[in-house]
């Protein structure tokens, strides 16, 4: 027809030929069955008082569906009220109860130090210790490593139950924020503050490693994810100045000395110092004569 639609007198319709799934016969929407395979779609034309008709197919490529989203189990506190939490085990330090609901939060009495937990990182009520220790218990840190950890500011941070017994290898459920204040002396002692990392032991092999660290240079903050706990602290990387290095010139090559002739340390003898004189005289004379020559000449003109 002119414009383009299907004549008055041809009907379409649609059918499944194989592969199943279900398909509208006057619109041709399919549906596709819940599995991977492939569909026929056979498609006919009749033209009604001609008796002429026309099939085609198609095939249809039918993906996997998705698997179904798992949903994330909501936390649920045990029965009872929240315990009171065990004192921290050095001054100076914070307790505090991780509840499965709430999680929770905890500090350094200075505020140094402040440990941020999400709800659904602890099925059961947990208690968190983090206490500064004395620098000399610091372990030390590998020469390899070219960095340091500031002793003044490593804390130990425990979960223990409720009772305040230490839980053995304890790995938090969800990732853990420690948050880490630095000073203006630790900045500047690792060249700017943006060089300055947060240092965790490891008291399994006994050794410091640098974790990915955010810096708030606004807030003097250092902060990193974690779920796993132990003696944390702030890294200050080695600065490497590099020095000069002396280029050698080229070698002067040795020479014998050189003998210049003596100066001012000859006397003229007494002919040659008439000699002089009366050089002397003559340019004297010469002179006075050619200024008289001009004196004349001017007078003359």
């Amino acid at each position: 027809t002119a414009s383009g639609g299907t004549p008055a007198n041809v009907t379409i319709s649609f059918e499944v030929f194989s592969g199943g799934g279900s398909i509208d016969a006057n619109t041709g929407t399919y549906t596709a069955p819940n599995a991977a395979g492939e569909a026929v779609v056979k498609v006919t034309a009749n033209q009604s008082g001609t008796g002429a008709s026309a099939t085609d197919s198609v095939t249809v490529t039918i993906l996997a569906p998705p698997p179904p989203a798992t949903a994330t189990p909501e936390p649920v506190n045990p029965p009872g009220p929240v315990p009171t939490p065990p004192p921290p085990d050095n001054v100076g330090g914070g307790t505090t109860i991780i509840t499965p609901v709430d999680g929770g939060s905890v500090s350094t009495e200075d505020g140094s130090v402040t440990i941020t937990i999400k709800p659904g990182s602890v099925t059961e009520f947990v208690a968190v210790d983090v206490s500064p220790i004395q620098p000399a218990s610091v372990p030390a840190v590998p020469a390899a490593l070219r960095i340091k950890v500031s002793t003044g500011g490593v804390v130990d941070i425990t979960f223990k139950d409720v009772d305040g017994n230490p839980i053995a290898n304890f790995v938090s459920d969800r990732a853990i924020t420690i948050t880490v204040r630095f000073t203006d002396a630790e900045a500047a002692d690792a060249g700017g503050a943006n060089n300055l990392v947060i240092m965790k032991y490891d008291e399994n092999t006994g050794t410091w490693s640098k974790l990915t660290t955010t810096v708030d240079l606004f807030n003097k903050t250092l902060s990193a994810q974690v779920k796993t706990f132990s003696l944390f602290g702030v890294g200050i990387p080695e600065i490497v100045v590099p020095t000069a290095t002396a280029v050698a010139g080229p070698t002067a090559t040795p020479r014998a000395d050189v003998v210049l002739p003596a100066t001012g340390d000859v006397t003229p003898g007494a002919g040659a110092i008439m000699g002089f004189i009366i050089l002397g005289l003559l340019f004297v004379t010469s002179g006075v004569a050619i200024v008289r020559r001009r004196q004349v000449a001017r007078a003359r003109s």
